[in-house]
């Protein structure tokens, strides 16, 4: 499809002219767009995205974008929209209104973010292995640095939203559209577990504005060399990217790490790397020395990261043709469910649990 008529859109809305106007890949949750402009050359990100604006919730968010740009973390940019502009004038969200993509949609132009994907960067044995200290570390700065936010606690929170952990349950009903019994009996027996002994008991964990979906493809690598050797704090921030903050709200710290631990272990699957799980278990080092986690949140981890791994998969059943087409992205992390959930299962809680603890403890 010829998506031209976006750059007329980008004008209507920011007053921005750009050109060369290409469509990413990704989930079905939004249309994603890249954009150069025509006066600077800078590179820009046109999300159409599947939902109502909230406006409170966009202007936190944006406050917090700036917040972390000040504290030097590499993060998207918002760009200011006019004011007073119809929907009906804008032809990309006409267009997802009148094919019945979604009855909601709202939008919004950031800066690009720089670097490789990291989910692509090939790393050796040893360097990934330190790249997994790093980023543990990375998301625990963040988390951190958040802090400041944490008085807007109705910031973000949806009750719909199944790719938020602590709503995981929803998805439940859809484990049937999962076309192996092994995954339906394995994904049924974690997601049963999760609500007896990690959402029944919620309460006890930390709660904070977070991310929201560290993931592999959300962050780039902005220095190979730092990523690989950063020992200190400013370091550490300069070596990676991050953006899609839209999944940004007020949740559960060791939510955060297990998504982000998960998918750090399926990229070391991916990437053929043995014993994916003591390459896990640096991301909970990297992230427990700067944000030390509690007893509640270890004892939950591991049902957490199970639980993920679930989500992913099933959801990986859901999307519509509209998000299949030409978007090769879209399985890159889910295919690594099956192996990996069934290592998981086969080996229990016990011994993944150790592997994660000894990382820890040195």
């Amino acid at each position: 499809m010829n998506w031209s008529f976006v750059e007329k859109d980008i004008y209507k809305l920011y007053g921005k002219k750009v050109e060369k106007v290409e469509k990413l890949g990704g989930y079905g949750d939004k249309f994603n767009f890249t954009a150069i402009s025509s006066e600077d050359g800078e590179k820009l990100v046109f999300k159409v995205k599947f939902v109502k604006s909230v406006q409170d919730k966009d202007e936190t968010m944006n406050r917090i974008l700036l917040h972390l740009t000040e504290h030097n973390f590499t993060v998207p940019k918002p760009c200011v929209r006019k004011e007073n502009i119809s929907n009906e004038d804008i032809q990309i969200i006409r267009y997802v209104i009148d094919n019945q993509i979604s009855k909601d949609v709202c939008e919004e132009l950031i800066s690009f973010v720089p670097g490789s994907l990291f989910a692509f960067e090939p790393f050796t044995p040893t360097e990934i292995w330190k790249v997994f200290y790093n980023i543990g570390t990375y998301v625990a700065l963040m988390n951190k640095e958040m802090q400041e936010f944490n008085c807007f606690t109705s910031f973000g929170v949806s009750d719909e939203a199944y790719f938020f952990l602590q709503n995981c349950l929803l998805l439940r009903d859809r484990i049937p559209l999962v076309d192996n019994k092994e995954m339906q009996e394995i994904t049924t027996y974690y997601l049963n577990k999760f609500e007896r002994e990690v959402f029944n008991n919620l309460h006890t964990l930390r709660k904070g504005v977070i991310h929201g979906d560290f993931n592999d493809l959300n962050m780039t690598v902005l220095s190979k060399q730092l990523a690989t050797d950063a020992n200190q704090i400013d370091q550490i921030k300069s070596a990676f990217g991050t953006f899609d903050f839209e999944d940004g709200h007020f949740g559960y710290y060791v939510f955060e790490l297990a998504n982000c631990m998960m998918y750090c272990i399926a990229k070391a699957l991916r990437d053929g790397h043995e014993t994916p799980w003591e390459y896990g278990s640096q991301v909970l080092a990297g992230y427990n020395k700067v944000f030390p986690l509690t007893k509640e949140e270890l004892d939950v981890l591991f049902l957490s990261v199970a639980s993920r791994f679930c989500v992913s998969l099933i959801a990986s059943y859901t999307h519509g043709p509209e998000t299949i087409d030409n978007n090769p992205l879209l399985y890159v992390q889910s295919k690594m469910c099956p192996p990996l959930l069934r290592d998981m299962f086969s080996k229990g809680h016990e011994v993944i649990t150790k592997i994660w603890m000894d990382a820890i403890d040195k």
